[in-house]
């Protein structure tokens, strides 16, 4: 999701709302649809990227994962539904606070 996001610059939203038939891994592009202002985009992608997503979906097939192509990209493991744009976003904060690139959220005592 991180390298995704990060290789074609998307937004939170952008993430959380990939469907499987947005990605062409013969191509090595993914497809945006309908977001600010209601466009379309057709973004390529890396090639480390691209073998991400084909391990990726990949382990999602053999999990039993839905494979119609309008199955959300990123699913939440317990139940298989695709990731809110808020939860995708707490993901992201976390893995920056992990890092030690966003500060945790521990408030000031002198404040």
């Amino acid at each position: 999701m991180l390298a995704v996001g990060y290789c074609a610059g998307l937004r939170v939203s952008e993430i959380a709302h990939l469907n499987l038939g947005d990605v062409d891994l013969q191509v090595g592009t993914i497809t945006i649809r309908e977001t600010k202002f209601f466009k379309s985009r057709i973004l390529p992608l890396a090639e480390s990227v691209t073998a991400a997503l084909r391990e990726y979906l990949e382990a999602r097939r053999r999990a039993g994962a839905p494979q119609g192509l309008e199955s959300g990209l990123f699913l939440q493991e317990q139940n298989g539904t695709r990731y809110a744009t808020k939860t995708v976003m707490w993901l992201f904060i976390d893995i920056l606070r992990r890092a030690g690139l966003k500060p945790s959220r521990e408030v000031d005592p002198v404040s």
